[in-house]
């Protein structure tokens, strides 16, 4: 039973997995298909300019 005691309501669920991370090509837009009653959410990955030394252990 996904809602306890039949009380539904709206909640967003995180699609994880292998696959799901896409390869960023600057020279290519992505473009998402997906039904009006749905919200996408994305986050963009980038490098940190700061580069620190290994540690040894």
């Amino acid at each position: 039973m996904a809602c306890p005691n039949g009380k539904s309501h709206q909640d967003f669920v995180p699609v994880v997995g292998d696959g799901f991370m896409l390869r960023y090509n600057s020279k290519l837009p992505i473009v998402l298909y997906v039904p009006k009653d749905v919200e996408v959410r994305y986050r963009i990955w980038s490098a940190s300019g700061k580069v620190d030394n290994a540690i040894a252990e």
